[in-house]
């Protein structure tokens, strides 16, 4: 991998395959290892439009209306149309495209090593540790 110094531009490295700039050596090597040359495997299931990152694909997933991601089975009943899913309040399903459909649990708790894919939820989890420590000294 040959990198090129680019002169008085925020884009100092160059891919020396196909040319494109990058401020960061980390986002060239991406672009190498992930998208330069590659085909576009990822597809829509909404539109069609074909990605060659699945992360680029989730991103694209929220550009479509809202409807477009869940049923609604009843007035007080939305379901996730990826999992299945069902939720009583439509921000609680949107939440749960955004943040947790197909995403890893990627946040640990320090105390127990459970994992947990949205901060709020280690909050959560972390009154359990705060209840237990009371309940011993008293």
């Amino acid at each position: 991998m040959v990198l090129q110094p680019k002169q008085n531009y925020d884009r100092q490295f160059q891919c020396f395959n196909c040319g494109n700039w990058y401020k960061a050596k980390s986002s060239m090597i991406r672009h190498i290892q992930y998208e330069c040359g590659k085909e576009k495997s990822f597809s829509c299931e909404k539109c069609g439009k074909m990605f060659k990152r699945n992360d680029h694909l989730k991103q694209h997933r929220l550009t479509h209306t809202m409807y477009d991601y869940y049923i609604n089975v009843s007035p007080n009943s939305f379901v996730c149309y990826q999992c299945g899913h069902y939720y009583k309040f439509k921000s609680s399903l949107m939440r749960h495209i955004q943040y947790e459909c197909g995403k890893d649990k990627s946040i640990s708790c320090e105390l127990c090593d459970k994992k947990f894919k949205r901060k709020d939820q280690l909050k959560q989890h972390m009154t359990t540790h705060y209840m237990c420590s009371t309940q011993t000294y008293q």
